[in-house]
């Protein structure tokens, strides 16, 4: 299941990604993952609930949401591929209960435009937005798109189509309302420009609800001022929920982990003289980093394009591929020298 909320949305998304409590069987492992490409804070107190939380305006941190779209874009191959080896097209409750790593995941992609709209990174943001929320919605990964500038070039039209849930508060046109609820909404009389900003306060049309095409929803405030703080209860309760069955679940990087795949070499190679044969190296990767997603699903002579990429060319001698270790510490040597 897929959600795009327009403004006014802090009350929703509190209900969506911090109101949302698991199952006890599926509390240990519920991981929520936000990210704001603008110096905001109305999410600063989910923090303590996310998994990873990403904040900032600058170029570093777009960076940062693009390499998390990125992350998540291997975790639903990951669970994809899992599904394939079960002979099972979608993830059930069932199957959750039965595979931690098929457990929901939920994301939010705030201030959305903004990150689609980065004069480097908003395009490959974009395409792979597109593609997540595709693939993700039969493998327990919910994702939600929020924007205050719902446009025919802000929003791509495929995210549009391809979240179940929409949720538009009062909107200014009929391009923003179908850019939130779907093409052709405005025509057949699905419309949030009825709504009247400052009048309809907490109100917005939202589908995919109920049975019904669309309905009028009441949302209510919630405040997040020091004077009137009434999110972190809330926070307290989804944290000592998820503590109560795993406390390894909530380490909130503020930062997306990044790994060098140079220098990892290095340590998994430390020790070893002569070559190894390239096709060791997943494993071995695998085994140093068990949680980055990028080695989880290496495999076979893969590694001897990266390689190349880092400068170190791996000879295919008899069709093995072997990697010499002493040409791994030459290059480390080398870019640590640079880097000088």
């Amino acid at each position: 299941m897929n959600s795009i909320v327009s403004s006014d949305a802090l009350g929703v998304i509190s209900g969506l990604v911090d109101g949302v409590v698991p199952a006890p069987e599926q509390r240990e492992h519920f991981p929520v993952i936000i990210w704001v490409p603008d110096a905001n804070f109305d999410f600063e107190l989910f923090k303590r609930r996310c998994s990873t939380y990403v904040m900032g305006a600058e170029d570093e941190y777009i960076e940062a949401i693009l390499e998390g779209c990125e992350l998540l874009h291997d975790e639903i191959q990951a669970r994809g591929r899992l599904l394939t080896d079960m002979e099972q097209p979608e993830v059930t409750r069932k199957i959750a209960e039965a595979n931690r790593q098929l457990r929901p995941l939920v994301t939010l992609l705030e201030e959305a435009h903004v990150a689609f709209q980065h004069h480097k990174h908003g395009k490959a943001i974009s395409q792979l937005t597109v593609e997540n929320v595709k693939l993700g919605r039969t493998r327990a990964v919910h994702q939600i798109v929020s924007t205050q500038a719902p446009t025919k070039d802000s929003i791509p039209r495929d995210v549009t189509r391809n979240c179940s849930n929409g949720l538009a508060f009062a909107v200014g046109d009929h391009v923003a309302n179908d850019a939130l609820l779907g093409q052709g909404a405005y025509r057949g009389g699905h419309r949030a420009t009825e709504l009247l900003p400052g009048v309809d306060r907490g109100v917005c049309l939202a589908k995919g609800l109920s049975g019904a095409r669309s309905e009028l929803t009441q949302v209510h405030f919630i405040s997040i001022t020091r004077e009137l703080d009434e999110l972190t209860p809330l926070i307290d309760r989804a944290v000592d929920a998820v503590r109560d069955y795993d406390a390894s679940a909530l380490a909130v990087p503020t930062h997306l982990e990044r790994r060098d795949l140079l220098a990892d070499l290095g340590a998994v190679l430390d020790g070893d003289v002569d070559p190894v044969p390239i096709a060791d190296l997943p494993r071995r990767l695998r085994e140093f980093a068990p949680k980055w997603p990028a080695y989880q699903n290496l495999t076979g002579t893969a590694p001897v394009k990266l390689l190349a990429d880092l400068g170190v060319t791996v000879p295919s001698t008899g069709n093995q591929f072997p990697l010499d270790p002493a040409a791994v510490r030459r290059a480390l040597a080398e870019r640590d020298a640079e880097d000088d």
